[in-house]
């Protein structure tokens, strides 16, 4: 979804000359990390003091691959869509 979001966001990733783009093994590595990250976040919530060097050393290594902060508007986005495709009628904006 980031891609269709934001098209340009693509160069940032060493995947992005692969094609098709859906098939490409390096997005689907980058994707079931993602979300091992997102599962690992939201179960640290319990214990945020562990949590937040996690949170920074993810945010350094991100910084130096480019990213920029008007890039999490997009990720929201996309992260959000996904929720809401995922979980359905559980899904709530709360």
């Amino acid at each position: 979804k980031i891609f269709e979001i934001a098209p340009p966001a693509l160069q940032l990733f060493s995947f992005h000359r692969d094609s098709p783009l859906e098939n490409s093994p390096g997005l689907k590595r980058h994707a079931v990390g993602v979300l091992q990250t997102v599962g690992d976040a939201v179960a640290g919530l319990s214990d945020v003091k562990a949590l937040i060097p996690v949170l920074e050393a993810l945010g350094g290594r991100h910084a130096k691959y480019g990213v920029q902060p008007e890039h999490f508007a997009i990720i929201g986005k996309a992260l959000v869509w996904t929720l809401e495709q995922g979980l359905g009628d559980l899904w709530t904006p709360e």
